[in-house]
């Protein structure tokens, strides 16, 4: 297979910021990572509901391709990275309180001044990201999608409301602590501490019980446990996409 490019759709800079230099170290030198920015949490607009969440996902990709000057053709596969921001607890966890300013996450509840906003966000970006649970391809580039929960924060610093202004400082102080040993961001996600229990489409069944979308979860150890890894300098650009995108949801089918 020629060199390729794995897109990596986020919501934001912070994203890039923490993965970007780490990934780039994963992955076979012939498979780019590039990331794909929304510029906000798609998932929760108006216009985004779940039957229009593919075309517009696969617009990005045309737009990415033209800003980043580069063919679709080259794109080998699509990795989708969303929090959960708690959105499949149940609404007797969304809590009104009519003093609180931002919105705040514990390990029980959402605190809001706006309990039926925040019930009616929860309740469509859930339906989003069951969506984007169940699809295999856009544009015929094989999809996986991956959560952090419940927001990148979260899990990289376990700390679930840090203010907007140091995201992005605190994603670049992750990258500098694993970049020049990713080995050590692989044990890091891996750790059960963090790492959600099973497969692909177990560790999504998981995440949607109870509380669990508040708790400090992420599936995407999954993305270098089927590549052994540490993929770096000995696995091809093939291995490597049948792994990510072949194994990681056909075995679970397989077994079920």
């Amino acid at each position: 297979m020629k060199p390729g490019i794995i897109m990596f759709i986020v919501e934001g800079k912070s994203e890039e910021a923490a993965f970007g230099a780490i990934f780039e170290r994963l992955f076979p030198r012939d498979l780019r990572p590039v990331f794909a920015e929304e510029r906000s949490d798609y998932l929760t607009a108006d216009s985004a509901q779940p039957e229009r969440l593919v075309k517009r996902l696969e617009d990005l990709l045309y737009d990415s391709a033209r800003r980043n000057h580069f063919r679709l053709e080259d794109v080998v596969g699509v990795v989708q990275r969303a929090d959960t921001d708690g959105c499949y607890v149940p609404d007797s966890s969304v809590i009104q309180d009519d003093k609180a300013g931002r919105i705040r996450y514990d390990k029980r509840r959402i605190v809001t001044h706006d309990k039926k906003g925040i019930e009616k966000r929860n309740a469509q970006k859930s339906r989003n990201l069951d969506r984007l649970a169940g699809t295999e391809e856009l544009l015929g580039i094989p999809f996986v999608a991956y959560y952090l929960s419940c927001n990148l924060d979260h899990v990289l610093t376990d700390v679930s409301n840090l203010p907007s202004k140091d995201k992005v400082r605190s994603a670049m102080a992750f990258a500098k602590k694993y970049w020049r040993q990713p080995e050590r961001f692989v044990e890091f996600i891996g750790d059960p501490v963090v790492a959600a229990p099973g497969g692909y489409e177990d560790s999504w069944a998981f995440i949607r019980e109870g509380l669990h979308s508040l708790a400090r979860w992420s599936n995407l150890h999954l993305l270098f446990e089927n590549t052994r890894g540490y993929t770096g300098e000995d696995t091809t650009v093939e291995e490597t996409i049948r792994l990510v995108f072949g194994l990681t949801i056909a075995e679970d089918r397989e077994e079920a």
